[in-house]
């Protein structure tokens, strides 16, 4: 009977188990946000390692009339962690590399603690717009981020991001 009786609460904690488990690699849906938030996920190696996830709490969406300014911050063990993405206001769907930013309307930074990674035009990134409206954004992003100073650099993987924008 106690068999009988832990077979079955093990077939139900196992069917409860792999039924709460969602995909990792969904992008957001921004209209799920409030006006002013958003939403990062990516996975990050090299000179920094981490599985970054912004916090809704302290993120940020901004849109002016010339850029788009999406902020997403979290704390991951000691050290508090924030991927920035700056991007014209008028940009389309499509994929857009590193090599072809004009200068100042394109940007993509990492930071974690005191030190900070950004996207180069030298380098491979790549950030690629899925849906954009005049208050909602979704993408993805990857590629190689560069910190000159020290000379390191880290790679990001799987990055997502959507946001609901404040408008100035």
């Amino acid at each position: 009977m106690k068999t009988r009786l832990l077979s079955i609460a093990l077939m139900i904690f196992t069917t409860f188990l792999f039924s709460s488990c969602e995909k990792d690699d969904v992008v957001p849906d921004a209209t799920s946000l409030s006006p002013g938030q958003c939403e990062i996920k990516c996975n990050v190696s090299g000179a920094a390692t981490s599985t970054f996830a912004s916090n809704l709490l302290i993120s940020t969406a901004i849109k002016s009339t010339d850029l788009m300014n999406i902020s997403g911050a979290g704390v991951t063990s000691s050290d508090a962690e924030i991927v920035m993405i700056i991007l014209p206001a008028n940009v389309t769907t499509g994929t857009y590399t590193s090599s072809s930013w004009e200068s100042g309307f394109f940007a993509l930074a990492y930071t974690k603690g005191s030190y900070a990674w950004a996207a180069e035009q030298n380098q491979s990134f790549t950030i690629t717009i899925s849906e954009v409206t005049s208050t909602n954004i979704k993408g993805t992003f990857s590629g190689v981020l560069i910190n000159e100073d020290l000379t390191s650099q880290v790679n990001i993987t799987n990055g997502t991001f959507s946001a609901k924008f404040t408008t100035y």
